[in-house]
């Protein structure tokens, strides 16, 4: 199939099957929440959002302290022994406060729709990238979304993925269109997952210069502004605590995961793969195993973004990269992959799309939380067919000059 131009816009008979598909499994979203929504209402990760949308609302100064965040989530929301913590950068609050005027039922359901209509919105803008032909995952366009695990969980968490999958590919149109500035200012925009954006922003800027890091680092020191406005110098540094703690570099015990809800084993990165190692090591010492494979990685990105011929497969080694050497990635996050996965749809092998589609459900919903660090797995193939077209095409090069 001949690839659509990026500037020519989809017509209706090619939307058709993605706006079918996606009315379908809204209204199964939808209405599952609805009718299970006393029952799961504690476990769904919009709890802390909704309380941190409080907070800044009401009592910003205390929106890292966990036993507030602990009394507004019993109070508001469902009685728990522990709180769900908020461990992001305060501007994100500002998102949620709106819908903290709501009851938490409510505000739960129109941030769901929200999401659901950010998918829409990521659709019709990225239409070229998501149009491709797959065998078995998407013969029309878009419908590789829905068979996608981690999207569902996303949006059956209330998580804030899909807004960040949708700011990397505004992101990537800017790019394509030579606007490096403005590219650099979205992705800043993106500093809600930092540990997600300050590596692809390293990569993106390795390979498109100052430009791009100029419109990174204004926004990004406009967002820190900001965050300091809104809950101060205690704030920040009882968030820069809690990030501290969320490595685990001191203490990976069962109570010290529990108490900031973060599981290594549960991780959808080098954290997780690497866990069934590290959890029998002293934490300082699986902190600097985990660290310097994670370098390793990074380090080959910054070489393969540098050297790729193709902006697309550029893009996509730096978002694999980045998801793989975040310290935070649980299974609803990694519905950011399914951008580098449309942006090398034409290159990857049915192999690598198989188990990329495969293994999520196979880990999440058969193993169990415990294997959740095998999703990993088809991030990491995908890194390295990516790698291997960058190599290839170095080895082809210098062949041919020889």
């Amino acid at each position: 199939m001949t690839a659509r131009p990026q500037t020519e816009p989809p017509c209706a008979k090619d939307t058709r099957p993605f706006f079918l598909a996606w009315s379908i499994y809204a209204a199964g979203i939808l209405l599952a929440a609805a009718t299970r929504f006393q029952e799961l209402a504690a476990r769904f990760d919009f709890r802390n959002f909704y309380a941190a949308g409080y907070l800044i609302r009401t009592d910003p100064a205390n929106l890292y302290n966990i036993a507030r965040q602990q009394q507004v989530q019993s109070a508001l929301i469902s009685n728990g022994d522990k709180a769900l913590p908020f461990v992001h950068p305060s501007y994100e609050a500002l998102l949620y406060a709106p819908f903290s005027l709501l009851p938490y039922h409510r505000a739960y359901l129109c941030f769901l729709a929200l999401n659901l209509l950010l998918l829409v919105v990521l659709f019709l803008r990225l239409y070229p990238v998501f149009s491709a032909r797959l065998p078995y995952w998407q013969p029309r366009p878009g419908l590789m979304f829905f068979p996608f695990l981690a999207l569902f969980v996303a949006l059956w968490h209330g998580q804030n993925s899909i807004l960040f999958l949708l700011l990397c590919g505004l992101v990537w149109i800017q790019l394509e269109r030579g606007s490096n500035f403005t590219a650099g200012c979205l992705l800043a925009l993106g500093l809600f997952k930092f540990h997600v954006a300050i590596p692809l922003a390293i990569l993106c800027a390795v390979r498109k210069g100052w430009r791009f890091t100029a419109g990174f680092a204004a926004t990004a020191a406009a967002v820190v502004t900001l965050c300091f406005a809104l809950v101060g110098k205690h704030g920040m540094a009882s968030f820069a605590t809690l990030i501290h703690t969320a490595t685990l570099v001191h203490d990976h015990s069962a109570a010290a995961q529990a108490e900031i809800a973060v599981f290594p084993h549960a991780m959808t990165n080098l954290v997780g793969l690497l866990s069934p190692l590290t959890q029998r090591m002293p934490a300082g010492v699986a902190f600097v195993l985990v660290a310097a494979v994670s370098a390793a990685v990074f380090a080959c990105s910054m070489y393969l973004v540098r050297k790729a011929e193709d902006d697309s497969v550029a893009f996509a080694i730096g978002m694999a990269c980045a998801a793989l050497v975040s310290y935070h990635m649980y299974i609803s996050d990694e519905a950011i992959v399914l951008l580098p996965i449309a942006l090398l749809s034409r290159r990857l092998s049915r192999a690598a799309l198989a188990v990329l589609y495969v293994v999520p459900p196979l880990a999440v919903c058969w193993l169990g939380l415990s294997w959740n660090y095998l999703v990993a797995i088809p991030t990491l193939w995908m890194w390295l067919e990516a790698s291997g077209l960058v190599l290839a095409r170095r080895v082809r090069h210098q062949v041919v000059t020889a």
